[in-house]
């Protein structure tokens, strides 16, 4: 999976490269941002020496690349872009020891810890009527968490908000009393134990067995790190988990959680330069054209997060701050409209496109 992904990332820049022969106009907006055909590398600014006032809180803009409209309605965020640094995470198993001492091995004496196909670590406990406590993690600090006697058959009552960023429900699932966001403090309480991040809910929803009359919140939580988001993406592997958890959690407590969470931080790189956003934004509208697979984009986000890069052998893992434009790529096939939500990051220290994901 790695080989292809990187295979596709070459094809991807050699695309770029090529893209950035053709130029894109500047339609309208109420920012100065140039005109986005300079086709140069951009002169970054020291370390140090970045304003965070002449970044404007919010873009109207259009561009025509091509064939191509670029939308940009967007609120732009850039807090603690003064704290940014590349920041070096490693596996760290004593965390990863003190979670299975407390959900597995002081709960049941008789535990089982084995190892199991793809995951290096395992406890499991198999209790009455066939129900499983497990705890399953790699040493790429994937942790798969699940007691089956807790769980809830429900469905979503959130369908329609399943990726929305922001979305907190107002419902609350049948079975208990606490709101969304008491719910989404204890959650995030909860891992901090095992963890050196903080977290925060960005997207939290309900699911109800009506038949039982029993319900949970599922709870979609970002790392911060000083502030900054991490931006949360999978590998393509199904034992491979974004670094930003999920928690299911019902009236008896937390009974299912996935995520990258047994990290130590190892170091803390400074910044060496910033490309500003007038000059990232430049170069994201001129690589829209092999960025986009449809008419319309409409950039609808713009902001500054963490990108998780792993090491060869998944033992490191680096966090990169870059520029992320949170986009809707829109075409229309046979008279139906089609939007594909999509992100594009690109480096804050020297421009360099990371990567598209959806």
């Amino acid at each position: 999976m790695k080989r292809k992904y990187i295979e596709l990332r070459v094809i991807v820049i050699i695309a770029l490269l090529l893209n950035a022969l053709s130029a894109c106009s500047i339609n309208e907006g109420t920012t100065e941002i140039e005109d986005a055909s300079s086709t140069g590398i951009a002169t970054p600014v020291a370390s140090g020496d970045i304003d965070n006032t002449d970044i404007p809180s919010h873009i109207s803009n259009s561009y025509t690349c091509g064939d191509i409209q670029v939308v940009i309605e967007a609120d732009v965020t850039t807090e603690h872009i003064d704290d940014a640094s590349i920041v070096e995470l490693e596996f760290c198993e004593s965390n990863l020891n003190l979670m299975a001492d407390e959900l597995i091995l002081e709960l049941y004496s008789d535990a089982n810890q084995t190892a199991s196909g793809p995951y290096e670590y395992q406890w499991l406990y198999l209790g009455d009527e066939d129900t499983v406590t497990s705890l399953y993690a790699t040493n790429n600090g994937s942790v798969n968490y699940y007691d089956s006697a807790r769980d809830i058959n429900g469905s979503s009552a959130d369908e329609d908000h399943i990726f929305e960023y922001g979305y907190f429900t107002d419902a609350i699932p049948q079975g208990m009393t606490i709101s969304s966001e008491d719910a989404a403090v204890e959650a995030a309480n909860f891992l901090a134990q095992y963890t050196p991040f903080e977290y925060r809910a960005y997207n939290i929803l309900t699911s109800n067995d009506n038949e039982h009359g029993e319900g949970y919140y599922e709870i979609n939580l970002e790392v911060l790190i000083d502030g900054i988001p991490v931006f949360s993406r999978s590998g393509g592997d199904e034992f491979y988990f974004p670094i930003n958890p999920k928690i299911n959690i019902s009236s008896e407590g937390i009974f299912e959680f996935q995520g990258r969470i047994c990290f130590e931080i190892q170091d803390k790189i400074p910044l060496e330069s910033y490309f500003t956003l007038d000059e990232v934004l430049n170069k994201f509208v001129d690589d829209i054209g092999m960025l986009a697979s449809g008419e319309t984009i409409f950039v609808n986000r713009i902001y500054l997060a963490y990108i998780p890069i792993d090491s060869e052998d998944d033992q490191l893992t680096s966090l990169v701050p870059v520029w992320c434009f949170e986009c809707i790529d829109s075409r229309t096939e046979n008279g139906q409209e089609i939007n594909i939500p999509i992100t594009t990051a690109y480096s804050i220290e020297n421009g360099r496109f990371i990567g598209e994901y959806y």
